[in-house]
Parts: C-alpha cells; structure tokens; sequence
C-alpha cells in the first residue's frame, strides 16, 4: 500500500483545545501514530480559557496536519460557537472525511452536528470525563444531558474511557444497545517520558533528608476538591510530622485554597508551586500521589505518577478503579469526607517498604493497560469495523487500498 497511488481514510479528530487535561494529548497521539500508509488524519483544536494552560507544544514537532479553530473554547459562547460551527462544517465539506472522531462536550456538539449536516459517513465520540456528574451545575447538566441524549441517537460508536464509565453512560444517554459504546482505554506513549529529575524538585523545597512528599496535580476546580486533600492532610502532619504537601496546577480556586491553608497555619508544610511543564520532576521527586475529586473519568495524572514508581492515595471514584487497584498500586479511600484519604496517607508515609510495593506493582500494571499500541490497535480495529457496516464504500476502499495481481 502505497501513500503516494493509493487512497487512504480519512479521519479527522476534533477536540476542544489541548490543555493539561488528557483529552488533548489523546487526540494528538492517535493523530500522529494512526498507520499513515492507511489513513491520512487531520486534527482539530480549539483555544483554551483565560483560566487554562495552553499546551498546543505537544502538537510541534509531529507528522500532523493541524487546523486551528480559535473561536472552539470551552465555554459557551453562542456567536463565536456559530463561527466555529461553520469553519467546522466548511472543512468537512472541502475534506470529505470517512471518519469523524470528536471529544470533550463542546467539540463533540458541533464536530457531529456539522459532520451530520455534512454528509459524513462514520461519526465516533469519545467521552473522556464523568460529565453527567459533579462538573456542572443541576440546570447546565440538564441541558448538557439533554442534546447528549440527541446527539446520541445519530453518533455511530460512542468511546468510554473506562468500564465505570461505560455503565454510567448507558443509564444517563438512556442507551438501549449496549454493543453502541465500546470501552477504549486512554493510551500513552511511556518512551517520551523524562527520567527521574534527581532530586531537582525536593532541593527547590529545600527539604531535609527525612521530609515525606506527597503531591497533587490537577485543576484546583470544585470536582477536585483539594479543601478535602488539605484537611486531610491537616491530620496527616499530626501523625506524620516530616510530611510535607506539593499542590501543581491552577484554576479558579487557587486563591481560596491558600487562605484554607493560611487558616490552618499550615504554610510549611503545604506549598502551591502553580502550574508547571516539567511534571517529571514533580512525578519523580514526591513520595506519594494524592487525588481527593467527587468524580472523574480516566485520570492521567495518577498513570503519569504512576509511571515514576509513585502509589496512589486518592478517593475511590469515577474511573479511579480502572487505574489503581486498592491494596495492589495504592489505598482508595471513601468520598464522603477527609479520614479515610487521610489514614491512606498516614499508613503509605510511615510505611517505605508499603509505598515501594505498591509503586513498582502500579507501574508494571499501567504500562500493560495503557500502552499507546494498546490504544491504536483498538481504535483501529474500530474504524474498520465501522467501516465495514458501510459496504458499498468499504469495498471501493479495499480496491484502493489492497494491491491486486
């Protein structure tokens, strides 16, 4: 199969923006490691808020044909989302894609909307959060739910990220074919991660020898309620004196988080670094990784840290099951207050050869998970099979795709 005589498929994949959640970086490496003799790929991005960390650097460097849309943002925005709506539609009709593949809410309204209106054949959407739960108020789920549950019914193959998800899903899109949405797990390409930054991170700190680190890495957004994380840790350094809290990112509560901690007089021992691009020295540096949310979908951060050898001590939710198994790669903790994240945090900090154990298990378990070739395999095998449910056009396909003697 040639790439220069043969017609390939054509998919183009449309994500809100590329942030420092998963979502972006996904839809960057399927775009790039799709088997490019097969499929000729397009990827599509919005911008990201005042409020988030552009992260559209992953994009250079890469074998990728990137269209930039800047009015996609995530929030609402009714006469820039109708600009978008129509550059969207315009480049589905000038490209004629085989395949359209959206995520993240707001890309996956107007990609499969102006992929409807324009004639493309096969229409994918990946879920890559528990949306329908704790991230919106009661009447923006409502309406969120509500054009789901349309979108739904003309989407081909709906993608969870994760078993939990999958059930979730069902029951909130009132989906009566199970067989519509297929779990596929989120992937990662574990070559382009940094080695261990040597202490970089724990020298900047200027912590002694026997400090404990424990780290937070995320949005500081209501569904992550880090004020969970740090009253529990205000029973931590009861126990754990030489424990010490790094919280990484940014969001609309940082200022209210640092004045909980003011409050609490625990300014040396919990410390807001902001957000930052070298995460592998974070990952590397800290002892334990914490996640304290009400919900979330596949979470990056904990396969990322994970990765680095580190355990995981977070709340048992959303998809979290999916990534950390309790007592095997961390200790989850019940959601309904800060004890629990709190004595999981206690048993891993005074126990090294605990956090070890549960480190060296995490990481050989998420490399055979989450594997980028994990990823493309799947998604792969699913475009062909979508394909094929097309027959006309799957054959004319095969003609051009598999030589004939």
């Amino acid at each position: 199969m040639s790439r220069n005589n043969k017609k390939r498929i054509k998919v183009i994949s449309v994500v809100t923006r590329v942030a420092m959640d998963s979502a972006g970086k996904q839809a960057i490496l399927i775009t790039d490691n799709l088997d490019k003799e097969i499929y000729e790929t397009i990827l599509v991005t919005g911008s990201c808020e005042a409020n988030e960390v552009d992260m559209s650097r992953w994009i250079n460097g890469r074998d990728i044909r990137h269209v930039h849309i800047p009015e996609m943002k995530r929030e609402i925005r009714p006469y820039l989302d109708f600009i978008a709506f129509c550059k969207i539609f315009w480049l589905f009709i000038k490209e004629k894609p085989d395949i359209v593949h959206t995520r993240t809410a707001k890309s996956g309204t107007l990609g499969r909307v102006a992929a409807k209106l324009s004639g493309v054949p096969i229409l994918i959407h990946t879920f890559d959060g528990h949306v329908f739960n704790g991230y919106f108020g009661k009447h923006k789920t409502f309406i969120i739910l509500s054009i789901e549950r349309i979108l739904a019914r003309f989407t081909n193959r709906i993608i969870a990220i994760s078993n939990s998800q999958k059930k979730d899903l069902l029951g909130f899109l009132k989906i009566k074919n199970p067989d519509k949405i297929r779990v596929v797990h989120i992937g990662f390409d574990f070559d382009e991660f940094k080695p261990p930054a040597n202490g970089a991170l724990r020298k900047e700190l200027h912590l002694d020898d026997d400090d404990l680190l424990v780290g937070f890495v995320g949005r500081l957004a209501p569904i992550k309620r880090v004020d969970r994380l740090i009253n529990a840790y205000e029973e931590v350094t009861r126990k754990v004196p030489q424990g010490k809290l790094v919280i990484v990112g940014d969001g609309e509560l940082r200022g209210e988080m640092q004045e909980m901690v003011r409050m609490k007089k625990l300014e040396d021992k919990i410390f807001f670094l902001g957000v930052r691009q070298d995460l592998e020295t974070v990952y590397s540096g800290i002892d334990v990784i914490a996640m304290s949310s009400d919900n979330e979908g596949t979470p990056a951060v904990l396969i990322e840290a994970l990765t680095y050898g580190k355990p995981v001590a977070s709340t048992n939710v959303g998809g979290i099951p999916d990534v950390v198994t309790d007592g095997f790669s961390g200790l989850l903790a019940k959601a309904n207050g800060h004890s629990d994240l709190a004595n999981a945090l206690i048993e891993m900090l005074n126990n090294r050869e605990l956090r070890e154990e549960l480190g060296d298990n995490g990481r050989n378990d998420v490399h055979r998970k989450f594997s980028l070739q994990n990823l493309i395999s799947k998604l792969d095998s699913l475009y062909m099979s979508e394909l094929k449910l097309k027959p006309v056009r799957f054959k004319k396909l095969l003609k051009q795709l598999i030589p004939t003697r």
